[in-house]
């Protein structure tokens, strides 16, 4: 990504059949292979992050800059989508965990540091800090700067919603200010198609809300500029709405799973837990008071989360996807499973049994039997009662046999499993 070119030597281009034989649109095309951020991206699980990852994977670009290197000319008609098409964004901030909340959304960053503060390329800069805290920042240079894509800037939005009370939000004690650097066709219009590159700069930054200070500078549309500090100075969404949200798309889940439609249901069961973690789930977990919540809302919300986790995990299994199974069943018996719509369905006891068949199942037998000795505590009475886990226990039994595993858990006092 350095614009600095060696000095190039004295060539015959005309001769070059990459020059000579491919026309430009050809020439284009080759160029976006190998330094566009659309065509050079790459998804990738991070193992930080495990659930985030289901719901938001991370991805890299794979970009390939050398081909500048080639001639003049190359390098001319090759920079135009290196700099001008990738749309490159700075990003600085008094932010301590700026880098933390990349790490969320798995967002990749170009340059860091010095570099991203002194690379002439960027199309926007993008600078929030707390209120009254800026000018105590001797320089610019003392902020954490990156240099990220524009396609990656609503993922960044995202994880500060995440990071911080989504509803209420504390973006009220923060200013956001933002600096246009690059003049482009079409920067001018009131109503900018979506490829715009006016929209593709400043319409991710509309999933923001509540915030108090955003100012805008540069050449756009002034027109369009107020239109987009509307959206993110409008009021955060209630716990409820953003509730009801979650049921929405949880019940398009259900209606999926009667169509026999797995792979649908899970699509929208991630979604719908994606958007309560978010949301309502984020708000508890800062330490919101629950007495200023509707009458049990806050059982709701937990009943819920464990819920859409434990459908993730059985459709996993279902669809034969163990790892993913595994993953979901583990994130919900990481949480208190005693809740009372828990309980009546004994969820507790069938997550334990799944999450340890998952490991039997993948030749994990070891980690099967320590996975049931460590979750008996949600194996209540009640769940040796319950006609649907005969089954369960039965394969359970079938799948760790291999290791002895009836005879480890009968040692351990467990054999009735």
């Amino acid at each position: 990504m350095d614009p600095k070119i060696p000095k190039m030597e004295n060539r015959d281009i005309q001769t070059a059949p990459f020059l000579k034989r491919l026309p430009i649109e050809v020439r284009i095309e080759v160029y976006r292979n190998l330094l566009s951020t659309q065509y050079t991206k790459n998804f990738s699980i991070s193992k930080q992050f495990p659930v985030h990852a289901k719901l938001w994977p991370g991805h890299a670009y794979h970009l390939d800059p050398t081909i500048l290197r080639t001639c003049r000319q190359v390098h001319s008609e090759a920079s135009t989508v290196l700099y001008h098409e990738n749309l490159l964004v700075r990003v600085r901030s008094t932010h301590k965990n700026i880098r933390s909340l990349m790490n969320i959304k798995g967002i990749p960053y170009f340059l860091e540091g010095r570099k991203a503060e002194t690379f002439k390329h960027c199309a926007m800069s993008v600078d929030f800090d707390r209120l009254n805290t800026a000018h105590r920042v001797k320089s610019q240079e003392d902020k954490p700067c990156y240099v990220i894509a524009s396609n990656d800037l609503q993922l960044l939005c995202q994880s500060l919603l995440i990071s911080h009370t989504v509803i209420n939000s504390i973006f009220w004690y923060y200013q956001f200010r933002i600096t246009i650097h690059r003049m482009f066709d079409d920067m001018l219009s009131s109503n900018p198609v979506q490829t715009s590159p006016q929209r593709r700069l400043l319409e991710p930054l509309t999933v923001l809300h509540s915030v108090a200070y955003f100012e805008i500078t540069g050449p756009a549309n002034t027109e369009y500029c107020a239109s987009i500090a509307a959206q993110v100075s409008r009021i955060a969404p209630t716990v409820g709405k953003c509730f009801d949200k979650t049921m929405k798309l949880s019940h398009k889940g259900h209606t999926c799973v009667r169509q026999n439609d797995l792979k649908g249901a899970v699509k929208f069961y991630r979604m719908a837990f994606a958007q309560l973690i978010s949301t309502c789930l984020r708000r508890h977990l800062v330490g919101t008071d629950w007495t200023a919540f509707q009458p049990g809302l806050q059982g709701a919300i937990i009943d819920t989360y464990l819920i859409l986790l434990a459908d993730l995990a059985f459709l996993h299994y279902t669809l034969d996807e163990l790892d993913d199974a595994h993953l979901w069943a583990y994130q919900a018996t990481k949480s208190d499973l005693r809740s009372s719509r828990m309980r009546r369905q004994n969820l507790g006891a069938k997550l334990v049994y799944l999450k340890a068949m998952a490991s039997a199942r993948l030749g994990k037998h070891a980690q099967a039997i320590d996975e049931l000795c460590q979750g008996l505590k949600f194996v209540t009475r009640e769940a040796y009662k319950d006609r649907q886990l005969v089954a369960v226990r039965r394969e359970v039994r079938y799948q760790i046999k291999g290791l002895g595993g009836i005879t480890v858990l009968k040692a351990m006092g467990i054999g009735h499993l």
